[in-house]
């Protein structure tokens, strides 16, 4: 008995969402193996992180603390960015930097790119530029040792049933596809399958389209790897791309974000960068919508943290 036209497209769409739930399901844990929490070591770690990716900050700091004091570097890191960005816990820079310099020391270079910027601002520890510059370069070694991961084309996005549409995007990575379509599950599950989250195509990176098109994923981004300081072929880092969204805002949904700002700039995105243009970072955020909610708070944090024009 043959099956109908409208029976196989039902179980095609079916198998497909089948398979979305389980990447969905699946990519705490298979994240695990790839960005910003390589190489947990214990089960305590691999649940903690599980447990932070879907944001139940208790069960969290239950699993990553005894993993962190037993020297679980990725546990280390994870703890400090909690600290750091008050996630589930109250906001204690000192004590983020703390546990990142454990993790740096041992040779996890998210933390040491992210401690590089702890000392360059003076976030937590005392500002060192030594220090900034010692921790920036142990982390740029660390990252030409690692072996290069060939960006996901859309084309494996639609073979893995993730999305099935008959398209091609050859000037996007998957990712980048994912972030446009604003689908949350799409963007965990191609981290987990191994996505470089730094891959550049169109003169872009996953972080400078996520800012336009989907900001409520930049701190996956971040928490993967991204480099907030990544450019476009505008010479526009994230930052300056997502305070230039808020220059033809129409509505507040359409205005940036101080949270977002905050996870850029924490991660060590350059508050003083200016564009091919000569444009500067501070520049843009006094340009953004005066009926944004929070375009003064923006100037305010950016002012704080040293920008000028």
């Amino acid at each position: 008995m043959h099956e109908s036209s409208p029976a196989r497209s039902q179980r095609r769409q079916a198998v497909a969402l089948a398979v979305r739930v389980a990447y969905a399901v699946a990519v705490s844990v298979a994240s695990l193996a790839t960005g910003w929490f390589a190489g947990a070591a214990t089960a305590g770690t691999r649940e903690g992180l599980a447990a932070l990716e879907r944001s139940d900050y208790p069960d969290a700091l239950r699993e990553l603390v005894p993993a962190a004091e037993q020297g679980d570097a990725a546990a280390q890191a994870a703890l400090g960015r909690m600290y750091l960005y008050g996630w589930g816990v109250a906001k204690e820079p000192a004590v983020a930097a703390r546990w990142l310099q454990r993790a740096a020391e041992s040779g996890h270079a998210g933390s040491q790119r992210l401690l590089a910027h702890l000392y360059e601002s003076g976030t937590g520890v005392p500002k060192d530029v030594a220090q900034a510059e010692r921790w920036r370069q142990a982390s740029a070694a660390a990252a030409s040792k690692a072996a290069p991961r060939p960006p996901v084309r859309y084309k494996d996005y639609e073979d893995r049933n993730l999305v099935i549409d008959g398209k091609v995007y050859p000037q996007e990575t998957a990712l980048m596809r994912a972030i446009k379509r604003g689908d949350r599950e799409a963007v965990l599950a191609l981290l987990g399958l191994g996505a470089d989250v730094n891959a550049t195509a169109g003169d872009h990176t996953a972080l400078t389209i996520a800012v336009i098109y989907f900001p409520a994923v930049v701190e996956v981004l971040l928490a993967h790897g991204a480099d907030p300081r990544g450019r476009s072929g505008s010479g526009d880092q994230p930052l300056s791309i997502l305070l230039e969204t808020g220059w033809n805002a129409r509505s507040p949904d359409d205005c940036p974000r101080l949270a977002t700002v905050r996870s850029l700039v924490a991660a060590g995105a350059d508050v003083n960068a200016r564009n091919n243009a000569g444009e500067s970072v501070l520049r843009r955020a006094r340009n953004i919508y005066e009926r944004c909610p929070d375009r003064n708070a923006i100037i305010r944090l950016l002012v704080e943290r040293g920008a000028t024009e």
